[in-house]
């Protein structure tokens, strides 16, 4: 093996060292800022440096008060923002029922299903549109909320505690909303 390809390799390997301290570190950084199901997940850091791009474009960059506004913006634009959020499991039709574990939010205005792994938003419905729900008894715990624009969402609870506390939920939703 010729010197100068020696060398190569040997440069691409520390340049590889130093970019694996570099990701551990900032690894280290995101945990301390981050809730702990975001702090191994590759998409964070690609995200959070596409709005710290964008964000350095802006006029108000340096304006701690328009950066505090701003965050609260975009708090306000999450899928889950002002919901009361009930852990539950989606029972998926088709050939075999499975379930997928499921975070259902439920606020004044909408009905959200997220992923409970990314948080990612899967279904969202107004309360409107809100037809009736029914909360099957003990062992399953399920409930079904039929919807006028789609089919049912047909969800199981882990206990009759989060069950009762999901009804009073939707309740006081309805309520509210003078249905």
């Amino acid at each position: 093996m010729s010197r100068r390809r020696l060398m190569k390799q040997l440069s691409c390997v520390s340049e590889n060292v130093e970019d694996d301290k570099q990701v551990k570190e900032l690894k280290l950084i995101l945990a301390r800022y981050l809730p702990p199901d975001y702090h191994n997940s590759a998409k964070v850091h690609a995200l959070i440096q596409e709005k710290h791009n964008k964000l350095w474009h802006t006029p108000f960059y340096d304006n701690e008060l328009k950066l505090k506004q701003m965050y609260v913006k975009l708090c306000k634009k999450l899928p889950s923002y002002g919901c009361k959020i009930y852990q539950v499991k989606e029972i998926q039709r088709g050939n075999l029922q499975r379930k997928q574990g499921r975070l259902l939010g439920i606020s004044e205005e909408k009905i959200v299903l997220l992923d409970s792994k990314s948080k990612a938003l899967i279904r969202s419905q107004p309360v409107s549109e809100l037809r009736h729900w029914h909360l099957g008894n003990s062992p399953i715990n399920c409930v079904e909320l039929d919807f006028q624009s789609c089919k049912p969402w047909n969800l199981v609870c882990s206990s009759e505690d989060v069950l009762r506390s999901l009804s009073l939920a939707l309740w006081e939703v309805l309520e509210c909303d003078g249905i």
